[in-house]
């Protein structure tokens, strides 16, 4: 009766892995639910290029609605084409050059409190820099005070990503007791605070080029001359905020671990960066293929659901409206049809011809089409100037010689974070 739902729940990324021996698409069932995996980069773009689409459910879709509210990543059709009109200009402003000097400055903060020759989760200490880094480019002059209500939600929430957290979640909701207190808590305390900067930025009625995101986002204005309204504001930072921090936390974690463990490719880029001057980090290519090639080998995301909701052909197959189509950046990033030596870590091959020739989606850890991440090159541009700023006055030790496993929980993390010890350069 559960079909594949046992075996996947198990050991999801085994699962997938061993899916792609059974073809390019691969007929799955969960309970009632009839799903397709898509393995091909060229069904892939097709999926990416359907219009008419939403997005499925899932177990956690009770919880990242109670978390995201009506934002982006919780809504589909024209409701999710108007915020992301109305959100996108907020999400480019982090990557400007205003905002490239506020992630320097709290950079260089974060590294001067690291502990050198100590004992350090790495990946903890990345999500706190970024944590800070968003709330900075987010909030401005109230990211203390936002922030810390953030921070909170964020450790509330803490591994409620996982199978485990989303079940006791579902079971709060059904059974409230003590154990619901913390997340509920934390959300109430993030709604209150989050709303009163909101009104206090309303209130203010500030003339003059915006100061950060959260004022671009209150002056935003759409075709018809809407704007979003104080709940909108809302999800929106709560989205911005947990949407922009774990990632590029999570994949500098692996980044930084492979390059402890690839001598060569750490010395080669500690090179780049001692020459690379702080305002041409986008000229630092070894520095972008080792970014590259860690979304490669850990996709934060490792599906990507759509649901079409007209007839799609794929692979010269016609599949009903409703099918759930499942497309894993985990499985195709694996595929030595696209990558050699799949399972190493080899920024070079980000640096050769041929990568240039690889089909569109054969990497796609920001996802594709019209649902791609916003975030996708302020999160680059964040990690790169982390990337080389931690190069060039650390290096890292971890703490055993077998790099930590990749756990799926809300993202593909690391298990039991990243210890290890930090060295001065």
């Amino acid at each position: 009766m559960l079909g594949h739902a046992r075996p996947f729940f198990a050991d999801q990324l085994g699962f997938l892995e061993g899916a792609r021996r059974w073809g390019d698409l691969v007929p799955l069932r969960f309970g009632p639910i009839r799903a397709l995996l898509v393995n091909h980069p060229d069904d892939i773009e097709r999926v990416f290029g359907m219009r008419n689409v939403a997005k499925p459910l899932s177990a956690r879709t009770p919880l990242q609605r109670a978390v995201f509210g009506r934002g982006l990543l919780a809504s589909s059709g024209a409701r999710w084409s108007r915020l992301r009109r109305l959100t996108q200009p907020a999400v480019a402003s982090t990557a400007s050059l205003g905002a490239r000097a506020t992630t320097r400055d709290g950079i260089e903060r974060w590294l001067d409190r690291l502990p050198c020759d100590r004992p350090i989760d790495l990946h903890a200490s990345l999500r706190e820099l970024f944590i800070y880094l968003v709330g900075r480019l987010l909030l401005g002059e109230d990211a203390e005070r936002g922030g810390r209500l953030l921070g909170d939600l964020v450790r509330s929430i803490g591994e409620g990503g996982g199978r485990q957290g989303t079940l006791r979640w579902l079971g709060q909701q059904l059974l409230p007791t003590r154990l619901a207190g913390p997340l509920r808590l934390a959300l109430d305390e993030c709604d209150r605070g989050v709303g009163a900067i909101i009104r206090e930025r309303r209130a203010g009625g500030r003339q003059g080029p915006p100061r950060d995101a959260l004022d671009t986002l209150v002056a935003a204005r759409d075709h018809d001359g809407s704007s979003l309204d104080d709940g909108e504001l809302r999800d929106a930072v709560i989205t911005m905020v947990l949407a922009g921090f774990d990632t590029p936390a999570i994949n500098l974690s692996w980044a930084i671990d492979a390059l402890a463990r690839t001598p060569d490719v750490e010395v080669a880029l500690a090179a780049e960066a001692d020459r690379t001057p702080s305002d041409l980090e986008g000229s630092a290519c070894l520095a972008n293929a080792v970014i590259k090639e860690a979304l490669r080998l850990y996709p934060p995301n490792r599906i990507v659901g759509r649901v079409p909701l007209d007839p799609i052909e794929l692979g010269g197959h016609r599949f009903v409206a409703g099918t759930h189509l499942l497309l894993s950046p985990w499985v195709v990033h694996r595929d030595p049809r696209f990558h050699g030596s799949p399972s190493a870590f080899r920024p070079e091959r980000w640096l050769t011809p041929g990568a240039s020739s690889l089909p569109r989606y054969a990497f796609f850890p920001f996802g594709g089409g019209a649902r791609s991440c916003l975030g996708a090159r302020a999160a680059m541009t964040q990690m790169l100037s982390v990337l080389l700023a931690f190069t060039r006055r650390f290096r890292f030790e971890p703490a055993s010689p077998r790099p930590p496993l990749p756990e799926p929980a809300t993202l593909v993390r690391p298990r039991g974070g990243m210890p290890g010890v930090l060295r001065a350069r």
